[in-house]
């Protein structure tokens, strides 16, 4: 078996104690509600029987060294999400001067909270253990989609692509929902009646002949302004194919 050279051995422990500390600090939160498992109770018991686990052993890894702050893991969130605008054109296999028919739409790092999170019971902020990051590009022909998925807690990465000719597309959907954040069940009830308790989770998708479209969700930022500029260039572009 080949042996790590040293250098390989610190790499693996830096990244190692990368996921631990971001792990930890979803977990270190008093009152703070972290789910696993989505609908599926079989699933749900099975994941917090390995939360407890993780928990155990994350409390003698973390106790006595500095935990991180949300400061700090909103950086990191973004240092990681920065990644997917240097990636996309190396996945998708163009260059800028292909898809410059108008700016891009680059999605806020959105969170997944059916992978794990936890709230803030003060500014009421969702910190996710995974977060995805979509990126629509448009070329002459087409618009380009490029979503990138990254986990906070372990070495995990997906990327998806796919093209939407613009003759095959037949509408624009957008989506948006007001949604609880949950603290504990003592506070369920009074935040429920609270609106500035709530969040806003929005999702657009393109609609093709074919009836097929995928959901991208995205939260603030300047979004629905880029998705109000892809609606004008689909209709011109389908105006001149006409």
């Amino acid at each position: 078996m080949a042996q790590l050279n040293q250098t390989e051995v610190n790499d693996y422990q830096k990244r190692r104690k990368y996921y631990q500390d971001n792990e930890a600090f979803l977990l270190n939160a008093k009152k703070s509600n972290f789910y696993f498992g989505g609908d599926n109770i079989f699933l749900r018991i099975l994941f917090f029987i390995f939360l407890i686990n993780v928990f155990l052993f994350l409390f003698y890894l973390v106790k006595g060294r500095g935990a991180v702050t949300a400061e700090e893991y909103k950086k990191r969130v973004a240092s990681k999400a920065a990644e997917a605008k240097k990636r996309v054109f190396g996945v998708l296999g163009v260059d800028q001067s292909q898809v410059s028919e108008a700016r891009p739409i680059v999605t806020t790092p959105s969170p997944l909270p059916e992978f794990g999170y936890r709230t803030d019971e003060k500014t009421f902020e969702v910190y996710a253990a995974r977060y995805e990051v979509s990126i629509y590009m448009f070329g002459a022909e087409q618009i380009y989609l490029y979503r990138y998925t990254f986990s906070m807690v372990e070495d995990y990465l997906q990327e998806l692509t796919r093209e939407y000719f613009y003759q095959d597309i037949v509408s624009v959907e957008v989506l948006q929902q007001r949604g609880i954040v949950e603290l504990n069940d003592s506070r369920k009830k009074i935040l429920s009646t609270v609106s500035p308790h709530a969040i806003t989770i929005n999702s657009f998708s393109l609609v093709t002949t074919a009836g097929t479209g995928i959901s991208t969700s995205f939260i603030g930022g300047d979004t629905m302004q880029g998705i109000n500029g892809m609606k004008q260039l689909i209709r011109q572009k389908k105006m001149s194919l006409q």
